[in-house]
């Protein structure tokens, strides 16, 4: 159990009814196909060179929530989600990220739950999901992950992309910089039919080792943000005009 600073846990404490501890692995189940058949889409901020941004210490960026249904009821599995991440390594297997998620809850309806993870050497070892009650369909919130100064990399959560910042979680990593990188995942059910994931990442921004922020931005694609990995065949990536934001659609996108 890791302890939380006291100027953190005031932070944390002024969140809207914020629920922690639900460890609930995007893993298979009953009726669930395998994490392996996962789908997924990242897309990192680039220079205007279309080259991603290396040495970058913290993640930002506004995301729309849409309400997919799930394609099977098992309990704690999360189906589909959005997240704003930091890529500490190239090979993509130690990251830490933030974000919302949609699963089956303890309670065996569907809810939305900020969800924080970290993963090294391939294995995540911290994963918690919290609820927060501004979480809600149609509603578009922000989300920051940073190096904290404290030595660990914070996720937060700022309600309808406006007002006070609340956290979600935290965990402690050497690693002090990495990639701003985004994602968009998606569990298929056991017949692989996918969830509803289209999404929008928009006002994109990138943290130097100074702590200032800086809008991504680009003339044509790859330039602001641009595909990094492409997990299966039914999402792809569309880079918007200003390379500040993208889509997550079914048809069209970007090449990976």
């Amino acid at each position: 159990m890791l302890t939380r600073l006291p100027l953190v846990l005031a932070t944390c404490l002024a969140a809207a009814a914020l629920v922690g501890g639900l460890a609930a692995p995007r893993a298979a189940a009953t009726s669930c196909t395998s994490s392996t058949n996962e789908q997924g889409v990242f897309w990192v901020d680039t220079n205007s060179g279309g080259s991603a941004i290396n040495g970058t210490v913290g993640a930002y960026a506004q995301i729309t929530e849409s309400n997919p249904g799930l394609n099977c009821t098992d309990i704690g599995v999360y189906e589909t989600g959005q997240t704003v991440r930091e890529l500490l390594a190239s090979t993509g297997g130690h990251y830490v990220e933030v974000g919302w998620a949609k699963l089956w809850c303890a309670a065996g309806s569907a809810c939305q739950r900020a969800f924080y993870e970290h993963q090294v050497g391939f294995h995540t070892d911290y994963q918690t999901s919290h609820q927060f009650s501004c979480l809600n369909p149609g509603t578009r919130s922000a989300w920051q992950m940073y190096w904290n100064t404290a030595s660990y990399w914070e996720g937060d959560l700022q309600c309808y992309s406006s007002g006070s910042w609340y956290l979600v979680d935290y965990h402690y990593d050497p690693t002090q910089s990495g990639y701003s990188d985004n994602e968009g995942f998606d569990l298929p059910d056991a017949n692989g039919v996918a969830n509803n994931m289209a999404e929008t990442h928009q006002s994109l921004m990138w943290l130097d080792t100074g702590y200032v922020w800086h809008a991504t931005s680009g003339s044509i694609y790859p330039d602001g943000v641009g595909c990094r990995l492409q997990k299966g065949s039914y999402w792809r990536g569309n880079w918007l005009s200003g390379g500040n934001s993208f889509n997550i659609v079914s048809s069209g996108g970007e090449p990976c």
